[in-house]
């Protein structure tokens, strides 16, 4: 096994200096002040500021950024400025949509490992969007599997998909069970772990997944503090190479599922659920009184005039 800690082509040396007044790596206060100059009102600026940046540098990936609208993946609706901002966005209990400069730095370190016809997984999926654009990269004739501990998650990476221009099933995904990160017996070309791993022995568990001339981008380190990414490949004879790339805070890799997430409703869903709750009043109401109730009946209803001041602002 060879371990090489070379520079990363951003840094071109990767420092453990501490900041005395943050305490934050060299590294990582480097990749934030040029994160500052990141983002925009539309997923075309955004893509055009990570191109100025230096971030987003292979024509094919820039082009599957451009065609993967990021305001698409988010757990509701934000005002532009925030949805193409370069900063993450809750979307769920402990999880975010990871920053544009995050997701742009990974797939240009797994690219070549991305070409069609590949296969890849996506561990920690979250809102589905990296694991959109590796199925946009390895095509139809590749295969992607997103994966997240978080059941929630995968509906929601699920319906941010059916928003694209991606082909029908062309993920699949799956639910993970504790820190079992892969199914036994797979094998990818391609793995990003976007949740820390504490050990570099379950680094090598991950990497032992990988199929020849595959590559690997996990980060390694604990919860709370910054924790190192790593970029593995492995050589077509079986010979890992593991190189430490940056600096980066990510979520630690967890046993169990946090308290579930609520989706919010859907105008569909809220118009229907009003629909239903009206009914059920209008029903109580004749039962206790021998009539239908009359449109005067519902206004002096406090529930009913509610509901129906709702119901009535939804279907203008």
């Amino acid at each position: 096994m060879v371990m090489l800690f070379r520079a990363s082509a951003v840094h071109r040396v990767l420092r453990r200096s501490f900041s005395v007044l943050n305490g934050m790596s060299d590294d990582l206060l480097i990749s934030m002040n040029m994160g500052h100059s990141i983002g925009g009102t539309s997923q075309r600026s955004l893509v055009d500021s990570l191109i100025k940046a230096g971030v987003l540098n292979t024509p094919r990936v820039q082009e599957a950024f451009h065609s993967l609208d990021r305001g698409d993946f988010l757990l509701q609706a934000v005002a532009p400025e925030e949805a193409y901002a370069n900063r993450p966005i809750k979307i769920g209990t402990i999880a975010t949509i990871s920053t544009s400069q995050q997701h742009a730095q990974v797939i240009e370190l797994l690219e070549s490992h991305l070409q069609p016809g590949n296969s890849a997984i996506d561990v920690g999926c979250g809102s589905g969007y990296l694991t959109a654009v590796m199925a946009h990269l390895v095509g139809e004739s590749g295969s992607v599997t997103g994966v997240d501990i978080v059941p929630s998650l995968i509906e929601l990476s699920t319906k941010n998909i059916a928003k694209t221009k991606l082909p029908k099933n062309s993920i699949k995904w799956e639910t993970s069970q504790g820190k079992q990160i892969l199914r036994p017996g797979t094998s990818f070309d391609c793995i990003h772990v976007g949740v820390a791993v504490e050990s570099m022995e379950a680094v090598d568990a991950i990497a032992a997944q990988l199929n020849p001339n595959g590559g690997l981008v996990v980060a390694l380190g604990y919860a709370g503090a910054e924790q190192t990414l790593l970029k593995v490949t492995k050589s077509a004879s079986g010979e890992l190479t593991k190189r430490a790339v940056m600096s980066v805070l990510c979520q630690p890799l967890l046993d169990e599922a946090p308290l579930p997430l609520a989706l919010p409703e859907t105008r569909t869903e809220k118009l229907q659920r009003l629909q239903s709750e009206l009914e059920a009043w209008k029903n109580d109401f004749t039962a206790k009184h021998g009539h239908n109730p009359t449109r005067e009946d519902m206004l002096k209803d406090p529930l009913s005039k509610q509901l129906f001041s709702e119901f009535a602002a939804l279907r203008k």
